[in-house]
């Protein structure tokens, strides 16, 4: 059933998902649509670029090891309108980034992420 929420359309397709727009919003453990799409490919693409393809969690630590995997800091669960900020990316090797983010429960950036991209200018 469609309901009208503050001019904007929502259709409740189970406990998990639900679909705006036409564009996927979805909890931890549901599929992402959002991931596939195009605007996705390019943020993670800029991010990516702009970190030198490096981890930024082991530059930290004084290691370099190549960033393969684009991080929303801010997720996108939470924030979906800083989704494509690239403020809110950062490259990531695949083991800090399931160490960093776990895919169950509720995540909160570390204090280091939170200076490189506070939410006050991530939304600015």
């Amino acid at each position: 059933m469609w309901t009208e929420r503050r001019t904007m359309r929502t259709k409740s397709i189970s406990a998990n998902r639900c679909l705006t727009f036409g564009v996927a919003r979805f909890t931890y453990g549901g599929w992402m649509n959002y991931y596939k799409s195009k605007q996705h490919k390019r943020w993670r693409e800029i991010v990516l670029r702009r970190d030198e393809y490096r981890c930024q969690a082991c530059k930290r630590m004084g290691r370099l090891v190549a960033g393969t995997e684009a991080h929303h800091i801010w997720p996108i669960a939470t924030h979906p309108k800083l989704r494509l900020n690239t403020k809110n990316g950062m490259a990531l090797c695949q083991t800090c980034h399931d160490e960093i983010e776990p895919r169950t429960g509720e995540y909160k950036p570390p204090d280091w992420m939170i200076r490189r991209c506070p939410l006050e200018s991530a939304e600015a």
